[in-house]
């Protein structure tokens, strides 16, 4: 019955191949997510508007660290209909307009 048990289990090395497996792909995955989150930052500066909290430099390593929950964080706040009201840089500095 033991055996039985034995050969029914995997063995380590698979295990630790899935393991390198999932966390290579969680990696590169959080990686994009995080160059995403910068470049829209990025955009949503060259449209004059500022990003909540933090640059986009700020946002996208929060999203490096946390992954889902910043990007989450980062959707709401700046693409949702729960943002606040969009503030452009002309309008909170006039004398800048050019």
């Amino acid at each position: 019955m033991n055996e039985l048990l034995h050969s029914l289990a995997p063995s380590a090395s698979f295990v630790g191949v899935l393991a390198t497996i999932f966390w290579a792909l969680a990696i590169i995955i959080q990686t994009v997510l995080a160059i995403a989150v910068f470049t829209d930052g990025r955009f949503m500066r060259a449209r004059n508007q500022d990003s909540f909290l933090v640059g986009p430099l700020g946002w996208g390593l929060l999203t490096l660290v946390s992954g889902l929950l910043a990007v989450s964080l980062h959707w709401a706040v700046h693409h949702s209909t729960l943002r606040p009201a969009r503030i452009s840089r002309e309008t909170l500095n006039p004398e800048t307009k050019s």
